[in-house]
């Protein structure tokens, strides 16, 4: 591209800098609108040729955007959100770089009451799912099935099999542990429909790595899942009852409730420093708050 074509972007990128760094108020969000949408019409109208200028440019824009994305006013959201949208149809698989910067803000937003929010940033998880088709994006996948937001869970389940069925078989291979976790955590879900797209994601696994997922993933059927629900629920009864009798008789009371034990009822999650914690670390914790209930009632 030429000298001209990257000063004009480098302009307008300073530009656009001016309007969305100001603090949010009710006298400058329509500013801060404004900025996005200019740099959304540069992306548009080929802003997105010159990659590396553009990705620079916006990285050094991130905390702004980031804020903008989640910011209580729908229009800036939307608006921030769009430019997510519209940099991912440009850079396609070179807006990887930018993941890091704004796809957990974009998997939060999906755990909103609100549905216009939710919408809008499903639709562009999807957007970066199937523009990048990045292998950095499962990591963040699998971490965000730990989140006790049942409807996040879903979008996250959902994303990680439209990732399988859009990218080549060898990055499933390549990445077996993550995705032999992900099918244990979304076979064990106490959501339904979290469940019935882990089936799915089973079956999209199972063409390439076939032993695999018997080995991860036992046969489960309906009945035996209802009534493994039951008899959890029953054990969580129980154990609450015995906790609250050892209080009145003046034993050691456990500080560990069988629901922070457990995998099934999980609280959000927090995040290793490699960026993903595996299935089985949290089925280590969940034996070892189990291990800790026993010794409070002795």
């Amino acid at each position: 591209m030429s000298n001209k074509q990257s000063s004009s972007l480098k302009a307008v990128l300073q530009v656009v800098r001016q309007k969305v760094i100001i603090q949010e108020t009710n006298d400058s969000w329509g500013t801060i609108e404004q900025g996005i949408l200019q740099l959304t019409e540069c992306c548009k109208n080929g802003g997105c040729q010159l990659a590396t200028e553009m990705i620079a440019g916006v990285r050094s824009l991130s905390r702004p955007l980031i804020s903008a994305i989640n910011s209580k006013r729908s229009r800036v959201s939307g608006s921030a959100i769009d430019l997510i949208s519209t940099l991912v149809a440009g850079l396609g698989p070179s807006f990887e770089p930018l993941v890091s910067l704004f796809f957990p803000s974009l998997l939060g937003l999906c755990a909103q009451t609100s549905r216009l929010s939710t919408r809008r940033a499903k639709a562009c998880v999807f957007a970066v799912i199937r523009g990048t088709q990045s292998p950095s994006l499962l990591p963040y996948l699998a971490e965000y099935l730990h989140h006790k937001s049942a409807s996040l869970r879903l979008v996250v389940a959902e994303g990680i099999l439209a990732y399988m069925n859009c990218v080549n078989p060898i990055h499933i291979e390549l990445h077996a542990r993550i995705l032999g976790d992900v099918t244990q955590l979304t076979a064990r879900d106490a959501s339904a429909d979290v469940r019935k797209v882990g089936a799915e994601i089973s079956l999209a696994y199972k063409g390439p790595l076939p032993d695999r997922v018997e080995r991860f993933v036992p046969n489960v059927s309906v009945h035996d899942n209802l009534r493994l629900t039951q008899v959890f629920q029953v054990t969580c009864i129980n154990s609450a009852v015995h906790i609250a009798s050892n209080d009145r008789n003046g034993k050691a009371r456990c500080t560990s409730s069988p629901f922070e034990a457990s995998p099934i009822i999980h609280a959000e999650h927090k995040p290793t420093k490699e960026g993903y914690t595996p299935f089985s670390s949290h089925h280590s914790a969940s034996s070892a708050g189990r291990e800790h209930v026993h010794e409070g009632t002795r």
